[in-house]
């Protein structure tokens, strides 16, 4: 067995073994020899302090191996007297995942052992988001710095009743393996006298390596029907092994399992805890040394784990499980809870006839269908059953398709481009080709994806809304097919179910690249159900669309029908607080110019246009114009060329804004969603608080001396809150005169990017 000296998780368990224990009675030089802790004598004695508990503290120390390239290691523990408390739980520190004191607190993984051990040869259901053996009364949070690791990283503190909780993320080394599993872990302490005897000669043995047999590799898939072998190499070397089930709604199926190289999870467990769903399985090889102290046992658990993804199909999955009208087809049809024969009835609608079955397996067949020329469009119920037997309907089990799967970037560029309509497909069977790269989203999407061209001219707005009813539906507009980062505009708001609407303003006649995606909690993407797509093409009615209250402004109305040439400023009604100074003929026929001044008073908010087009008739556009108290400002061009504004409280609504920063370095979390930029000029020494709150968003707020290189403050940029609540920067000291940006930012993305989101900001300079 190799020695193994990993300095930084050693030094940082040494630190928290010292702030856990103290440092014993202080130097009182009596002069009586029994109670002399003068060190010039030879009669030093210190009174050994009394036993707290049998258990004072239990470490853990974790390496994670997700696949060959992905590793990392995960230290946590706690100290307090166990004697009430239970010890036999694989993590402590993992709980500080569970409670939401900070803002950082939900990136802990709580997967990290946040469950009970088993009795040897069971195992048990937990939620990890509820299962509490302790209960929290405080936490804190701050950089442990160089100290910890190779690196600053942020470190939590957990204070529960009788226990203080530690959890840092990563100690030893991001991102690659962090030891040599097999090994002992040692350490040397330094700046400062020894206050425990760490063990042993050997240091702190460190489990084998995980070889896990089965299931391996990308892309496993698993009827949850069935039973799961589990296999690993056995390796005598008194570690106990557990096997672990998780979903991304953080239920755990707990294993402690033999070492015998083998565990089975039943049918029952997968198929009604876990399936159909997407589920990461772990084999873990466990060690525990005590480390002793005149207080009580300090634990040090090593653990050794090996992790791979798993999906759960349903009872019956079709392949593929679409067609389109005209088309003949093969299908193979598993249905996992019943045994098949070539009598099975498969019944999919009108227009969908099977012509032959064959029996391939025990739970499969193999059918040859045909679907009409006439069959309708879009998903329809499939019954499977057998003669006196078994029956099952599958809602929306198959569908008929009007748009062919597009898997790549050189299938989009060999089919004409999506033009406005609604069109039903799948991404079945794709492949995961697009995931945490996009340009307007933080998380990865990890579902199979479809790409398809789209082409728009200068000044025509691509609407498309995505209905996948099965699944957690996205959509991404791309400027470069092959490459995520050049999205210009994402769609990823909703859950399950929820409808996704994307839209975008070309400034430019151009090719994008519409892709259909979806979140999983999984990496190696996976089938979705069949979704349907409405795409439109708009173009504005009126451009530009905002004015400000006491402000004047030219205007272009884009009509359907030439503007009859004898328009007057009498024909033209903008609505309350608006008034027409002066009217013409556009560029075209088609486009009627005129100035409009808003009043000062005029109040913010949507306005109707009614325009007395002659013989035409009368032409009404609801909600075309928008009264906003703060100007939209929507890149540091349009900010930097604007009049500084002047510093108030009123509501602004921001109408068909993008994202120009998607990051600033002030800011802990990402900025993908649209931004106003709002410039004011503020002398040095001055004390600025601004505060805004969007009602139906989730708001972040900043304040930039550089637009165009993002240079921020550290204490002028929030994001404490959620969605509808107030962001405030308050008491910011101005550090020199000049001009600077108030940003007003929605985190992630707006729900609705085709109504004009609403900010209510104040900004107050002392």
């Amino acid at each position: 067995m190799a020695a193994v000296l990993h300095k930084s998780a050693a030094t940082m368990l040494a630190a928290f073994l010292l702030a856990g224990c103290g440092t014993g009675p202080a130097d009182d030089d009596d002069a009586t020899a029994a109670n002399d802790d003068d060190a010039s004598d030879d009669d030093d004695s210190t009174p050994p302090p009394d036993p707290l508990a049998d258990v004072i503290g239990i470490f853990n120390l974790t390496s994670v191996v997700q696949t060959e390239g992905i590793s990392y290691v995960d230290f946590s523990g706690g100290f307090g007297s166990f004697a009430t408390m239970p010890d036999d739980v694989i993590s402590v520190g993992a709980y500080l995942g569970t409670f939401s004191y900070g803002a950082d607190a939900p990136y802990w993984r709580v997967d990290l052992g946040a469950y009970p051990l088993p009795v040897l040869g069971t195992f048990e259901i937990v939620d990890m988001d509820s299962w509490y053996p302790w209960e929290p009364t405080g936490q804190t949070w701050w950089d442990g710095g160089p100290r910890i690791g190779a690196g600053n990283y942020l470190t939590s503190r957990l204070d529960l009743d009788d226990l203080s909780a530690y959890q840092v993320d990563d100690p030893v080394s991001p991102g690659a393996a962090g030891w040599t599993a097999g090994g002992a872990l040692s350490w040397a302490s330094e700046g400062g006298a020894d206050v425990i005897d760490f063990v042993a000669e050997d240091g702190i043995p460190l489990p084998a390596a995980v070889d896990l047999l089965a299931p391996v590799g990308d892309g496993v898939t698993w009827p949850a029907a069935h039973a799961l072998p589990v296999r690993w190499g056995a390796v005598d070397d008194g570690s106990f092994v557990t096997v672990t089930v998780l979903n991304e709604a953080n239920v755990a199926y707990v294993a402690h399992a033999p070492d015998t190289g083998e565990h089975v999870i039943s049918a029952d467990v997968l198929h009604d805890e876990f399936g159909p769903d997407t589920v990461e399985v772990v084999v873990a090889r466990n060690l525990q040394t005590p480390l002793a102290h005149p207080q009580g046992d300090v634990l040090v658990r090593t653990r050794e784990e090996r992790r791979t993804t798993v999906e759960l199909l349903p009872d019956v999955v079709l392949e593929p499980a679409y067609g389109e009208a005209g088309q003949d087809l093969t299908v193979t049809v598993s249905w996992y809870t019943t045994e098949l024969n070539e009598q099975l009835i498969f019944e999919a609608g009108q227009s969908v006839a099977v012509t032959n079955v064959a029996q391939i397996g025990p739970h499969q067949a193999e059918l040859s269908m045909k679907v009409g020329p006439d069959a309708a469009v879009g998903p329809r119920d499939v019954t499977l059953s057998l003669p006196g037997g078994d029956s099952v309907t599958v809602p929306d089990g198959f569908t008929v398709l009007d748009l062919p799967p597009s898997d790549d970037c050189a299938t989009a560029d060999a089919v004409p481009a999506l033009e406005a309509g609604s069109y039903t497909s799948t991404t079945a069977g794709l492949n995961n080709d697009y995931s945490s790269d996009y340009g307007c989203v933080s998380w990865s999407l990890n579902g199979a994806d479809a790409v398809y061209r789209v082409d728009i001219e200068a000044g025509e707005t691509l609407v498309a809304i995505l209905d996948m009813p099965a699944g957690d539906g996205a959509l991404a507009l791309l400027s470069a097919c092959s490459d995520a980062a050049s999205a210009v505009a994402c769609a990823d708001q909703g859950l399950s179910g929820d409808p996704e609407t994307l839209a975008f303003t070309a400034a430019l006649d151009g090719t994008w690249y519409l892709v259909v995606d979806a979140w999983t909690s999984g990496s190696g993407g996976g089938a979705s159900s069949p979704w349907s797509l409405d795409l439109s093409l708009e173009r504005d009615v009126i451009e530009p669309d905002w004015i400000s209250p006491g402000t004047s402004r030219s205007f272009t109305l884009f009509g359907e029908d030439p503007w009859d040439p004898g328009i007057v400023a009498a024909d033209v009604d903008l609505g309350d607080g608006l008034a027409l100074e002066a009217v013409g003929a556009g560029s075209t026929a088609t486009e009627l110019d005129f100035l409009a001044a808003a009043n000062p008073a005029a109040v913010p908010g949507s306005r109707t246009i009614t325009v007395d087009n002659g013989a035409s008739g009368v032409v009404t556009y609801e909600d075309a114009l928008w009264v906003t108290g703060w100007p939209i400002l929507d890149s540091c061009a349009e900010a930097g060329a604007y009049t500084p504004l002047t510093p108030a409280s009123t509501t602004g609504y921001a109408v068909q804004t993008t994202s120009t920063i998607d990051e600033i370095e002030c800011m802990p979390y990402p900025s993908a969603g649209p931004e106003v930029l709002l410039p004011f000029d503020f002398v040095e020494g001055q004390t600025v608080t601004a505060s805004v709150t969007l009602p139906t968003e989730d708001a972040q707020l900043y304040i930039l001396s550089d637009c165009a290189d993002i240079a921020c403050f550290d204490d002028a940029a929030v994001d404490d809150t959620l969605e509808g609540d107030t962001e405030t920067v308050s008491g910011w000291v101005v550090p020199a005169t000049g001009r600077y940006y108030v940003v007003v930012d929605v985190y992630g993305g707006v729900s609705d990017p085709l109504t004009p989101w609403q900010f209510d900001l104040d900004v107050a300079v002392e």
